[in-house]
């Protein structure tokens, strides 16, 4: 299987380090040869920023913030709008680009979607409001929201594109410049935004673009002239960051990585469930929001591992710019061998393997290729693979359960209404913030219960279990999800009797659950154990 001419486009992935408005073609840190994924070649060269590049780009962001501050908010928008619609011009050029880096399948959409979140992050330029604050009639106070300063940017591999229009637009539209480091394994993309940015009219030094490894990174973090950081990325790495910049108190934020969980239910259309876990394709399981990770009820387990294998199965892997490729290769070589110790360790500790797990042969040989992988997990710990499937017998805690996730979904059928029986699946994302007294995510990224809806699931529990878990978990999904309707009714004013009708039922459930934790504390002192 011959590889797509467009391998050779090499012509297109210049490098350079961009400060100050000028482009350097040498640097303190020396040079790097990348490799394609997927051919497994160099394909093109790059320099590395050292100490002397890093200070040089701080001192130019510097000098530059004072005129980008005091740029006209409309004029700040009218520059990123530019920015946004050059990208859809070039978007072609860009997919082309970070294909060749990454190796990952994409299309034009993805161009347009980094445009729209450039031009999101261009509105608020001119909405960015201050308060003024009723207090002492001889007191005028009030608050303006002011830039930051120089922000540090420290860019993700598996998402070059998609992540310049998360990070870089919104501290521009603020009036911040910006120094963005790019990870070295994917240096392409961002150097083609830096072209971009100097071409839509954002003034030298408001932007600038660093080369890399974690040195460059931390030379940025540690230094005393960058305000704010922004990372995406592990959280090994997080933590060391976080611990540099509480030093003296610098701002960071973080966007983490995480083994995000699928919960499938008895009664979920597991076809569709299977459907969507095959998201985890598209960027061959290197990304914080894939599915990878599956808890699926016991009754419904077997069926289940049979219809995703047989659909991993199918999945087609090899060059990302043939159309119907499906999946392409790992980042690098180190990814890939990781990878397959991995596996290897999850067979060890008592993983079966389903299908997949494989180096790529023949033609794929050369490149970073990973067959998808469909493992069974044994036991507490979980397979490494790009899909793990574990048994659970209801939602609940579990014991694979990662600290940090970021997204979950939901696949059930949708509890059925007085008025409709109607069957459906549903699919929910978990919000990471809630509000008091209703479910919410705690820091861990796990679910946190009031301690009222905790007594009435135990008293409805307790009363019937055949009937109480349907009706307790039907409850939750009200409190997860409130009806209109419901809420509407809860802040409406309540009348004396109903008040204290409201006040008994409370006063029940509570009893309930002091009985509960009686009857559990009486049964640990016997040495028994909690179901």
């Amino acid at each position: 299987m011959p590889f797509s001419a467009l391998h050779d486009r090499t012509d297109l992935l210049a490098g350079g380090l961009l400060i100050g408005g000028e482009w350097l073609d040498e640097a303190s840190g020396g040079r790097l040869d990348h490799v394609n994924p997927t051919t497994g070649k160099p394909q093109a060269s790059f320099p590395l920023a050292g100490a002397a590049e890093v200070d040089a780009a701080v001192e130019a962001a510097r000098a530059a913030l004072p005129a980008w501050r005091r740029e006209a908010p409309a004029q700040r928008r009218r520059i990123l709008v530019r920015l946004a619609e050059l990208l859809r011009e070039r978007g072609e050029e860009l997919i082309t680009v970070s294909m060749l880096e990454c190796g990952i399948p994409s299309t034009l959409a993805r161009a347009a979607i980094t445009g729209e979140w450039i031009e999101q992050a261009a509105g608020w330029a001119e909405r960015l409001y201050g308060d003024v604050i009723p207090t002492d009639p001889a007191v005028f106070d009030y608050t303006t929201r002011e830039p930051v300063g120089v922000v540090a940017v420290l860019l993700t591999w598996n998402a070059p594109l998609n992540s310049l229009g998360l990070t870089v637009a919104p501290p521009l539209a603020a009036g911040c410049t910006v120094l963005l480091k790019h990870s070295e394994l994917a240096p392409f993309t961002a150097l083609s935004f830096g072209k971009l940015c100097l071409e839509a009219g954002i003034p030298p030094g408001v932007v600038n673009v660093l080369a890399g490894a974690g040195e460059t990174g931390a030379a940025l973090v540690g230094h005393p002239r960058v305000d704010k950081i922004s990372f995406t990325g592990g959280r090994a790495t997080a933590r060391k960051i976080a611990a540099t910049c509480a030093q003296t108190l610098k701002p960071a934020l973080f966007e983490l990585g995480g083994k995000s969980a699928n919960l499938v239910f008895a009664d979920a259309d597991l076809d569709e469930a299977v459907r969507t876990t095959l998201v985890f394709t598209a960027r061959t399981g290197q990304g914080c929001t894939v599915p990878s990770r599956l808890l699926v009820h016991d009754s419904i387990y077997d069926q289940f591992v049979e219809k995703a294998a047989a659909a991993v199965q199918a999945v087609k892997v090899g060059d990302p710019f043939a159309p119907d490729t499906e999946m392409g290769p790992v980042i690098s070589e180190t990814a890939c061998e990781r990878i397959l110790a991995m596996v290897e360790r999850a067979r060890a500790d008592g993983a079966t393997l389903v299908t997949g797990g494989r180096r790529g042969d023949g033609d794929l040989a050369a490149g970073f290729f990973i067959e998808p992988r469909c493992g069974w997990r044994a036991g507490s710990r979980p397979a490494a693979s790009a899909s793990t499937v574990g048994r659970c017998r209801a939602a609940r805690s579990h014991p694979s359960a990662e600290r940090s996730r970021a997204a979950t979904a939901r696949w059930e059928a949708w509890p059925a209404s007085s008025s409709s029986h109607e069957r459906r699946t549903c699919r929910s994302s978990c919000s990471r913030s809630g509000v008091r007294g209703r479910p919410q995510l705690d820091h861990s990224g796990h679910l946190v219960l009031h301690d009222d809806l905790v007594a009435l699931i135990q008293h409805l529990m307790a009363r019937d279990h055949d009937a109480g878990v349907p009706l307790a978990r039907q409850t939750l999904l009200e409190e997860l999800h409130p009806r209109p309707d419901r809420v509407a009714e809860q802040h409406r004013p309540r009348s004396p009797d109903v008040a204290h009708r409201e006040e008994g039922d409370r006063g029940a459930v509570q009893q309930a659950a002091e009985h509960d934790q009686a009857l559990g504390d009486r049964h640990r002192q016997e040495g028994g154990r909690d179901a």
